[in-house]
Protein backbone atom coordinates (compact mmCIF):
# COMPACT_ATOMS: atom_id res chain seq x y z
CA UNK A 1 0.00 0.00 0.00
CA UNK A 2 1.44 3.33 -0.98
CA UNK A 3 -0.77 5.73 0.97
CA UNK A 4 -1.21 5.64 4.72
CA UNK A 5 -4.55 4.69 6.16
CA UNK A 6 -6.76 7.66 6.98
CA UNK A 7 -7.17 7.88 10.75
CA UNK A 8 -10.47 9.75 10.48
CA UNK A 9 -11.94 6.91 8.45
CA UNK A 10 -10.70 4.53 11.13
CA UNK A 11 -13.26 5.93 13.54
CA UNK A 12 -16.05 5.50 10.99
CA UNK A 13 -15.01 1.87 10.44
CA UNK A 14 -16.64 1.73 7.01
CA UNK A 15 -16.46 -1.27 4.66
CA UNK A 16 -14.13 0.67 2.36
CA UNK A 17 -11.81 1.40 5.25
CA UNK A 18 -11.91 -2.26 6.29
CA UNK A 19 -10.90 -3.19 2.73
CA UNK A 20 -7.95 -0.77 2.82
CA UNK A 21 -7.00 -2.07 6.25
CA UNK A 22 -7.12 -5.64 4.99
CA UNK A 23 -4.84 -4.74 2.07
CA UNK A 24 -2.35 -3.13 4.44
CA UNK A 25 -2.47 -6.12 6.77
CA UNK A 26 -1.89 -8.50 3.87
CA UNK A 27 1.03 -6.38 2.71
CA UNK A 28 2.68 -6.32 6.13
CA UNK A 29 1.95 -9.92 7.08
CA UNK A 30 3.14 -10.98 3.62
CA UNK A 31 6.34 -9.12 4.35
CA UNK A 32 6.84 -11.30 7.42
CA UNK A 33 6.67 -14.39 5.23
CA UNK A 34 9.09 -12.81 2.78
CA UNK A 35 11.50 -11.90 5.58
CA UNK A 36 11.44 -15.44 6.94
CA UNK A 37 12.13 -16.81 3.48
CA UNK A 38 14.92 -14.30 2.79
CA UNK A 39 16.58 -15.00 6.13
CA UNK A 40 16.39 -18.75 5.60
CA UNK A 41 17.84 -18.50 2.10
CA UNK A 42 20.53 -16.06 3.17
CA UNK A 43 21.60 -18.29 6.05
CA UNK A 44 21.80 -21.25 3.69
CA UNK A 45 23.80 -19.29 1.13
CA UNK A 46 26.19 -18.02 3.81
CA UNK A 47 26.72 -21.59 5.02
CA UNK A 48 27.36 -22.77 1.47
CA UNK A 49 29.68 -19.84 0.86
CA UNK A 50 31.58 -20.71 4.04
CA UNK A 51 32.06 -24.27 2.85
CA UNK A 52 33.11 -23.01 -0.57
CA UNK A 53 35.55 -20.56 1.01
CA UNK A 54 37.09 -23.32 3.11
CA UNK A 55 37.60 -25.50 0.02
CA UNK A 56 39.00 -22.61 -1.99
CA UNK A 57 41.45 -21.78 0.80
CA UNK A 58 42.54 -25.41 0.89
CA UNK A 59 43.00 -25.29 -2.86
CA UNK A 60 45.02 -22.07 -2.63
CA UNK A 61 47.20 -23.51 0.12
CA UNK A 62 47.86 -26.67 -1.86
CA UNK A 63 48.58 -24.61 -4.95
CA UNK A 64 50.99 -22.44 -2.95
CA UNK A 65 52.77 -25.52 -1.61
CA UNK A 66 52.99 -26.93 -5.12
CA UNK A 67 54.41 -23.61 -6.37
CA UNK A 68 57.14 -23.67 -3.72
CA UNK A 69 58.34 -27.04 -4.99
CA UNK A 70 58.70 -25.87 -8.61
CA UNK A 71 62.24 -25.43 -9.91
CA UNK A 72 61.18 -22.96 -12.63
CA UNK A 73 60.90 -19.47 -11.13
CA UNK A 74 58.32 -18.32 -13.70
CA UNK A 75 55.93 -21.17 -12.87
CA UNK A 76 56.63 -20.67 -9.17
CA UNK A 77 55.79 -16.95 -9.43
CA UNK A 78 52.62 -17.45 -11.48
CA UNK A 79 51.26 -20.22 -9.25
CA UNK A 80 52.10 -18.25 -6.09
CA UNK A 81 50.33 -15.15 -7.40
CA UNK A 82 47.32 -17.24 -8.38
CA UNK A 83 47.20 -18.85 -4.92
CA UNK A 84 47.52 -15.42 -3.27
CA UNK A 85 44.73 -14.05 -5.47
CA UNK A 86 42.43 -16.89 -4.45
CA UNK A 87 43.23 -16.28 -0.79
CA UNK A 88 42.48 -12.57 -1.18
CA UNK A 89 39.15 -13.28 -2.87
CA UNK A 90 38.20 -15.68 -0.11
CA UNK A 91 39.16 -13.18 2.61
CA UNK A 92 36.80 -10.71 0.94
CA UNK A 93 34.11 -13.38 0.76
CA UNK A 94 34.49 -14.00 4.51
CA UNK A 95 34.01 -10.29 5.16
CA UNK A 96 30.88 -10.30 3.01
CA UNK A 97 29.56 -13.33 4.88
CA UNK A 98 30.04 -11.64 8.23
CA UNK A 99 28.33 -8.52 6.91
CA UNK A 100 25.39 -10.57 5.70
CA UNK A 101 24.65 -11.50 9.29
CA UNK A 102 25.20 -8.13 10.89
CA UNK A 103 23.78 -5.94 8.13
CA UNK A 104 21.07 -8.10 6.58
CA UNK A 105 19.88 -11.10 8.59
CA UNK A 106 19.89 -9.56 12.07
CA UNK A 107 18.17 -6.29 11.05
CA UNK A 108 15.49 -8.17 9.10
CA UNK A 109 14.83 -10.48 12.01
CA UNK A 110 14.69 -7.46 14.34
CA UNK A 111 12.26 -5.73 11.96
CA UNK A 112 9.95 -8.72 12.08
CA UNK A 113 10.36 -9.24 15.81
CA UNK A 114 9.97 -5.60 16.85
CA UNK A 115 7.44 -4.52 14.24
CA UNK A 116 5.34 -7.26 12.73
CA UNK A 117 4.94 -9.59 15.71
CA UNK A 118 3.79 -6.77 18.05
CA UNK A 119 1.38 -5.68 15.31
CA UNK A 120 -0.19 -9.14 15.37
CA UNK A 121 -0.64 -8.79 19.12
CA UNK A 122 -2.21 -5.36 18.64
CA UNK A 123 -4.59 -6.87 16.10
CA UNK A 124 -5.70 -9.48 18.64
CA UNK A 125 -6.29 -6.76 21.24
CA UNK A 126 -8.27 -4.67 18.73
CA UNK A 127 -10.33 -7.69 17.71
CA UNK A 128 -11.07 -8.50 21.35
CA UNK A 129 -12.11 -4.89 21.97
CA UNK A 130 -14.38 -5.11 18.91
CA UNK A 131 -15.90 -8.33 20.20
CA UNK A 132 -16.44 -6.79 23.64
CA UNK A 133 -18.10 -3.72 22.10
CA UNK A 134 -20.35 -5.90 19.95
CA UNK A 135 -21.27 -8.04 22.97
CA UNK A 136 -22.10 -4.97 25.06
CA UNK A 137 -24.22 -3.60 22.22
CA UNK A 138 -26.06 -6.91 21.85
CA UNK A 139 -26.67 -6.96 25.60
CA UNK A 140 -28.00 -3.40 25.46
CA UNK A 141 -30.20 -4.16 22.46
CA UNK A 142 -31.73 -7.14 24.25
CA UNK A 143 -32.94 -4.89 27.08
CA UNK A 144 -36.43 -3.46 27.11
CA UNK A 145 -36.82 0.30 27.54
CA UNK A 146 -38.12 -0.09 31.09
CA UNK A 147 -35.54 -2.66 32.28
CA UNK A 148 -33.67 -1.65 35.39
CA UNK A 149 -30.22 -2.48 33.99
CA UNK A 150 -30.55 -0.43 30.83
CA UNK A 151 -28.48 2.49 32.13
CA UNK A 152 -25.64 0.14 33.14
CA UNK A 153 -25.84 -1.55 29.74
CA UNK A 154 -25.76 1.85 28.04
CA UNK A 155 -22.70 2.84 30.05
CA UNK A 156 -21.03 -0.48 29.19
CA UNK A 157 -21.70 0.10 25.48
CA UNK A 158 -20.18 3.55 25.75
CA UNK A 159 -17.08 2.33 27.60
CA UNK A 160 -16.47 -0.71 25.39
CA UNK A 161 -16.99 1.36 22.25
CA UNK A 162 -14.49 3.93 23.52
CA UNK A 163 -11.99 1.16 24.30
CA UNK A 164 -12.54 -0.34 20.86
CA UNK A 165 -11.88 2.99 19.13
CA UNK A 166 -8.70 3.52 21.16
CA UNK A 167 -7.34 0.04 20.40
CA UNK A 168 -8.39 0.23 16.76
CA UNK A 169 -6.76 3.63 16.33
CA UNK A 170 -3.54 2.37 17.95
CA UNK A 171 -3.58 -0.59 15.59
CA UNK A 172 -4.07 1.56 12.48
CA UNK A 173 -1.33 3.96 13.60
CA UNK A 174 1.03 1.00 14.01
CA UNK A 175 0.13 -0.25 10.52
CA UNK A 176 0.88 3.18 9.05
CA UNK A 177 4.16 3.25 10.95
CA UNK A 178 5.19 -0.17 9.64
CA UNK A 179 4.20 0.73 6.09
CA UNK A 180 6.52 3.74 6.30
CA UNK A 181 9.31 1.68 7.85
CA UNK A 182 8.85 -0.96 5.18
CA UNK A 183 9.54 1.59 2.48
CA UNK A 184 12.69 2.96 4.04
CA UNK A 185 14.19 0.71 6.71
CA UNK A 186 13.52 -2.55 4.90
CA UNK A 187 15.17 -1.23 1.76
CA UNK A 188 18.12 -0.03 3.84
CA UNK A 189 18.60 -3.59 5.10
CA UNK A 190 18.40 -4.99 1.60
CA UNK A 191 20.93 -2.61 0.13
CA UNK A 192 23.07 -2.45 3.29
CA UNK A 193 25.65 -5.12 2.47
CA UNK A 194 26.14 -3.74 -1.02
CA UNK A 195 26.96 -0.10 -0.29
Amino acid sequence: MTTPLNLYLCLEDSPNFRKELSESENSIFGLETTIKSLVKLTRASVELASEYTAKQLQFAEELGNFAKRQPDSLIKTILSKYANSIQEVERSRKILQSHMYSMFIEPLEAFAKNGIIPLKEMKKVAEKASYDADSALAKYMSKRPRDTGISEASLEVSETRKEFHNRYLDYVIKINELEAKKKFEFMEYVKGPFR
